[in-house]
């Protein structure tokens, strides 16, 4: 390399040499200020040198401009070399950081669209759109939270204070709950009854157990109340997808034989 300075020739082969040094000094992340230094220890030994051999103070003046210039021009081959490497390392980091801003930029406008929808106790809505691994995991977390939600009925909190109260006092009281249970009082009853449930539902505590429909359903047949059971293998207390239309062509049925004009 330190051949290839004196041998009087400053062509694209050199200079593509210096732009490669540079490229491996930002590759091994080496300090300018060691390149530059050693630059310093070759010029002062190579003016050493010229004394040695008998030089003239004027003749080694004029090769320490001389090297000066040599070495100056080198450096900035190189420097210029290691500053295209660092201008598009940041070029790329800025790509990146751009479209991780612009995903997450879509990401929290999605989630806002649906948390919109939450707020207002609308759970119809759900996460859209392709993410990547922790958006998505994010997503799907929020989705399913929402899916539980469709099968949780909760106590309003602006109840008033007595009637939450009542509420809970009851649920103790075994007198009070078979006086209001309609499950004693099936004889009364003399329209046909459809019941829908689905085998998944009651995994919540506010959730309807299955079994309450099964024990519903025996009750009116033991009442001889024309009733008729149906089970949605798979289905929580909401019916998704094709279930849901199974269950709501069956009740189209009903109500045209038994209530519709």
């Amino acid at each position: 390399y330190i051949l290839t300075m004196f041998a009087g020739r400053i062509d694209d082969e050199y200079v593509n040499y210096r732009y490669v040094v540079g490229a491996v000094h930002d590759r091994i992340d080496l300090n300018s200020n060691w390149y530059i230094a050693m630059y310093e220890v070759i010029r002062e030994n190579l003016v050493d040198a010229v004394k040695t051999a008998g030089a003239s103070d004027h003749d080694i003046e004029k090769f320490r401009g001389a090297i000066t210039r040599l070495v100056q021009a080198d450096i900035a081959f190189v420097l210029t070399a290691q500053t295209d490497t660092y201008r598009e390392k940041i070029k790329v980091i800025t790509s990146e950081a751009e479209e991780k801003y612009a995903e997450a930029k879509r990401f929290l406008d999605e989630e806002a669209r649906v948390l919109e929808k939450v707020a207002v106790k609308n759970l119809t809505e759900v996460m859209s759109g392709t993410f990547s691994e922790d958006y998505s995991r994010i997503a799907d977390m929020l989705n399913a939270t929402i899916g539980s939600l469709r099968d949780v009925d909760v106590l309003p909190l602006d109840l008033p204070q007595d009637l939450t109260a009542s509420y809970f006092n009851v649920s103790a009281d075994s007198v009070m709950l078979e006086a209001v249970s309609p499950l004693y009082h099936f004889d009364h009853v003399t329209a046909p009854v459809q019941i829908h449930y689905g085998t998944e539902d009651g995994k919540v505590s506010s959730g309807t157990p299955p079994e309450w429909s099964t024990k519903m359903y025996d009750a009116f047949v033991d009442a001889d109340v024309d009733a008729q059971l149906f089970a949605y293998s798979g289905e929580k207390h909401s019916f998704i997808g094709e279930p849901w239309f199974v269950f709501m062509g069956r009740t189209q049925l009903f109500f045209d034989k038994y209530v519709k004009p």
